[in-house]
């Protein structure tokens, strides 16, 4: 299977129709500026999902499922820039202690 260059993918002109109108909205003052960053930084995490399982072969149960924890993660506030993925080292439990 031939893999597109980006520019040439239906999610890339989504995720950019996306991204100026949440802009353009954000500029004419309709939608706050936190809710306008959230947006954008959701399309584009979207897109870099999308982009990975083309390339990754999207039939990869594994791979899929190791983006759907990313992307549920950061919707649930997780992007706090601490990976707990097992294979960077995260995911260990917490003592409590705040050490």
């Amino acid at each position: 299977m031939d893999i597109k260059p980006g520019w040439k993918t239906t999610e890339f002109w989504i995720t950019a129709l996306v991204v100026v109108s949440t802009l353009l909205g954000w500029l004419a003052g309709h939608i706050p500026g936190e809710y306008a960053a959230i947006v954008e930084a959701a399309a584009a995490a979207a897109y870099a999902a999308s982009r990975a399982l083309a390339k990754k072969g999207g039939r990869n149960a594994d791979v899929r499922a190791q983006v759907l924890e990313v992307l549920t993660a950061l919707r649930r506030g997780g992007g706090n820039g601490v990976s707990k993925h097992p294979a960077a080292g995260g995911g260990k439990p917490s003592s409590g202690t705040g050490t």
